[in-house]
């Protein structure tokens, strides 16, 4: 939207209120003109007068030219007021108090209140000033009515009829009466919220790039179509030992530099410029603390005519990446040192089931050979039983979204189908979605072990089960028993779950009074035995679930100590 400076604006006023008051007053005047000299025309005339009808038809001359001017004068009041109605800016004319005279459709569409729902109110009556605006407004206001300024410009914020923020450029013009008092004053207003929205963003935007510009390692430099140095930020100093003013306006050549890195960066930057295409190249630099390598990016900048005004260019030190490199080729040998040396299984695969390439050892696990892989007769899809497929799937997801499947155990079916129990984790080949590689381990004795362990623990079970003797175990800590065998219902009457359910401090429900210093004394003996093994014996009553007392023999020992050597549970 253009602009309309105040000066329009104090010619808008002129020619709306003062036409308008002149328009009024002209009408009043002539009137009273009219009448007067038909008297005086009417006064000759008795007496005779000659010159009567030439001055009645100089005042019928002049009554026309009266009437040509006011209509002329009312075309130009319809003109401007029509122009007012259009204009693309809002307009908004105030009296000398500051209460709105004319709200014009152009402020009805920016701040949405209609013209009878603001005229005659006082500026600070409308719900139109931002809060923390309000003193500024103040202090336009009150130098506008006091005559110390007759026209300002001011951006401030603004609401609307729902309660939107606005931001606004004003125009005002006072008019003044002969007396220097103010008659009216003409306001014109028009929303700058894109605009300023747009600013903010370039000014964020300006902050965040000098932030980074200037907080980066990477060296960055911005070169004229000359190709010289516009700017360059912090970082090329601990590189040349230059500061960046000794650059400034510069070419790499009056630099200094040698002919090995101004060469190809010339050339790059010119086609840069010629083109409007980016360009790349690395580049070795001998700087304070040896060679560096870089890799640069060079982006041209466009102006508004889209030729290209300015290039930036970004120098990356990739110094450490040229060495991960050789590490790298350094570490797929050894990589492939272990896989040669089948202490492992290592398969390469593809997303197909595809098993494309084994070592040795992963092949004598699932009992294939060598020609086997060649023939693509392997398929590690095929090789996985149905019950583990679902496991799979959730492998492959995992797979799908990280890059990574942690280890996990399933089974493979060997080619004599037998089945042979393995742990296995896999990753994507870097760069790829299709393609990876897997440990695979023999688990075959562990899973033995398993089951023996497992097989003893069942026995243990069936021992606890089974035993007449009453056996809990009492957690010192939380007061409670964790753990009680069958044995208590014989001889208590409660269940396992029932005696559990006690709750904390089940000794004192249970022990009689008399004999709960026995019970203390016993696990205090414990607490204090340097033997790791030792055995409390006391004889002591116990009440029945169904009231009775009865006398046990309890033989107590440690069962689980804390991490400082404390004990913590009794069986």
């Amino acid at each position: 939207m253009p602009e309309i400076p105040v000066e329009s604006a104090a010619l808008f006023q002129n020619s709306i209120t003062e036409l308008e008051q002149a328009e009024s007053a002209l009408e009043l005047a002539w009137n009273e003109l009219e009448k007067q000299t038909a008297e005086t025309i009417a006064e000759l005339a008795k007496i005779g007068a000659g010159n009567a009808q030439e001055i009645g038809d100089r005042f019928s001359k002049t009554k026309k030219l009266c009437v040509e001017f006011k209509t002329k004068m009312k075309q130009a009041i319809s003109r401007l007021e029509f122009h007012v109605e259009n204009s693309p800016m809002a307009v908004v004319e105030w009296d000398s108090e500051f209460r709105v005279l004319r709200w014009s459709p152009m402020a009805e569409q920016i701040f949405g209140w209609s013209t009878t729902e603001v005229i005659g109110k006082y500026w600070h009556e409308l719900s139109i000033v931002y809060e923390a605006d309000r003193e500024l407004i103040n202090l336009v206001v009150n130098k506008l009515l006091d005559g110390s300024e007759t026209r300002n410009i001011g951006c401030n914020r603004n609401y609307t009829k729902d309660g939107s923020i606005i931001y606004c450029e004003w125009y005002n013009s006072a008019l003044t009466d002969a007396a220097g008092k103010v008659v009216s004053i003409l306001s014109f207003a028009r929303d700058v919220t894109d605009r300023h929205h747009t600013q903010e963003e370039l000014r964020r935007r300006e902050k965040a790039f000098s932030a980074i510009a200037e907080n980066t390692t990477d060296i960055i430099a911005r070169f004229d179509p000359q190709l010289c140095i516009l700017y360059v930020n912090q970082a090329v100093e601990p590189a040349t030992l230059k500061p960046p003013a000794d650059f400034i306006g510069k070419t790499t050549q009056e630099l200094g530099l040698s002919p090995q890195l101004c060469n190809p960066l010339n050339e790059s930057c010119s086609r840069v410029f010629s083109t409007g295409t980016a360009a790349t190249l690395e580049f070795d630099y001998p700087t304070p603390s040896g060679k560096k390598y870089y890799h640069c990016q060079i982006i041209p900048e466009f102006a508004e005519d889209n030729s290209v005004k300015t290039v930036l260019a970004t120098a990356r030190d990739i110094t450490e990446m040229k060495q991960a490199e050789l590490q790298l080729r350094q570490s797929e040998k050894k990589f492939r040192t272990i896989v040669d040396s089948n202490i492992i299984g290592i398969i390469f695969w593809d997303m197909n089931g595809n098993i494309i390439d084994a070592n040795d050892f992963f092949l004598s696990t699932v009992n294939y050979t060598r020609d086997d892989l060649i023939s693509g007769r392997i398929n590690w899809q095929e090789m996985t039983p149905p019950e583990y497929q679902s496991l799979d799937a959730e492998k492959v997801a995992e797979l799908m979204a990280t890059g990574t499947a942690f280890s996990f155990e399933k089974e493979y079916i060997r080619s004599d189908g037998s089945r042979v129990p393995v742990v296995l984790g896999g990753a994507f080949l870097e760069g790829s979605q299709e393609f990876g590689v897997s440990f695979v381990l023999d688990i075959s004795d562990r899973k033995q072990a398993q089951s023996q362990l497992q097989k003893q623990q069942q026995l243990l079970e069936s021992i606890l089960k089974t035993i007449p003797n009453f056996l809990y175990i009492y957690d010192i800590e939380t007061q409670q028993i964790i753990y009680a065998n069958a044995g208590v219902t014989a001889m208590l009457g409660y269940t396992p779950a029932e005696l559990q359910d006690l709750g904390q401090e089940p000794l004192a429900t249970l022990i009689h009074p008399e004999d709960m210093p026995k019970i203390i004394a016993g696990i205090q003996r414990l607490k204090n035995s340097t033997n790791p093994h030792e055995i409390d014996d006391i004889d002591y009553r116990i009440k029945h679930k169904n009231g009775e007392w009865r006398w046990v023999h309890d033989r107590s020992t440690i069962f689980k100590k804390t991490a400082d050597g404390q004990i913590q549970q009794v069986i």
